[in-house]
């Protein structure tokens, strides 16, 4: 499974760069960067904690749900409204991305929260042990954004980059949605007691600086890379750091 996930997304990332034009190839490096960077750090190692914690028995479902569900929420937004800030001041790029980049910006805020709520629950399947649905879900997420692009580039007429864009945006949405579905109705409605969330909390951050440091370095130095190189320019790094 994790061979096809890779092949689907080598082909997708082909897709993409050949429909879309040179310059907006780099804003869509951009687009799948900015969030994993603020969701891998601002999540304080949360995900690792949840897998831990569900699968030794110390949170039960319901409360393991009631956790990737509050986290999501209450991470989410304030990451959502630093993505919005970082983009609009252009920390990390320069005048001509960013102004590619400003007509998006709603759906980048919009997006953050969905994106804690799937690396969350991709963390409560893992630690339950679902690991088909857990593959399930990782096919899912490769091949909705593909699907999506092409579906709202021909048959809908909307623009390469808008295409890609919401194609990428509602795909992330379903994708974090659906390993939440087909749960057991026990877990439902999420409890969420104070222990569901700072058990977790407690056992992720001392470990959280030495996984998120690499990624964030290795981030940062493409959003750095970002902002000395033209959009035109930038689409060939993004290719290039893709394959």
């Amino acid at each position: 499974v994790a061979v096809l996930v890779l092949i689907i997304r080598f082909v997708k990332n082909i897709v993409i760069s050949r429909v879309l034009e040179p310059e907006f190839r780099g804003v869509w490096g951009l687009l799948n960067v900015i969030p994993d960077v603020l969701v891998s750090v601002g999540l304080f190692g949360l995900g690792a904690s949840i897998t831990y914690h569900v699968g030794k028995g110390k949170l039960s479902a319901g409360q393991a749900l009631g956790a990737v569900l509050g986290a999501s929420l209450l991470l989410g937004l304030p990451l959502g409204l630093a993505a919005g800030g970082l983009i609009d001041r252009g920390v990390f790029w320069n005048r001509e991305e960013g102004g590619l980049l400003a007509p998006h910006l709603p759906v980048i805020v919009a997006i953050i929260p969905f994106f804690c709520l799937r690396l969350l629950g991709n963390a409560f399947l893992l630690g339950s042990g679902r690991i088909a649905q857990l593959n399930l879900c990782r096919l899912f997420e490769s091949l909705c954004p593909l699907l999506l692009f092409l579906a709202f580039l021909f048959p809908l007429g909307f623009g390469s980059l808008d295409a890609a864009v919401y194609g990428w945006f509602w795909a992330m949405i379903a994708a974090s949605l659906v390993p939440l579905l087909p749960l057991p109705s026990v877990v439902y409605p999420p409890r969420m007691p104070g222990a569901a969330l700072s058990g977790p909390a407690g056992f992720g951050l001392p470990a959280h600086p030495g996984s998120a440091l690499p990624l964030l370095f290795l981030r940062v130095y493409m959003l750095f890379i970002a902002s000395l190189l033209l959009p035109a320019h930038l689409a060939y790094y993004f290719v290039a750091v893709s394959i």
